[in-house]
């Protein structure tokens, strides 16, 4: 049998939860713009969305301003945890 050019190994849910590392760093990151949130909330609340998306739903339902350099900063973060 020939050997393999190429082995992919997904990780991402087996032995990292990536998700809930993302939620908590996120939590974080907006409980420090004034939008105090836990990581569990954040979960529930907005399962499925991306950063950015959670960000609009942030200003549209709580009219708290948000600068969307947070969105890098969440990127730099998440990446980091």
């Amino acid at each position: 049998m020939p050997q393999p050019e190429l082995v992919i190994f997904d990780f991402d849910g087996v032995l990292v939860d990536s998700e809930t590392i993302a939620a908590r760093v996120e939590a974080e990151l907006l409980t420090g713009a004034g939008y105090p949130i836990s990581t569990e909330e954040l979960i529930e609340i907005f399962a499925g969305l991306t950063f950015k998306d959670m960000l609009l739903k942030v200003e549209q339902n709580a009219d708290v301003p948000i600068s969307a350099s947070l969105i890098d900063t969440a990127v730099g973060a998440v990446d980091k945890a």
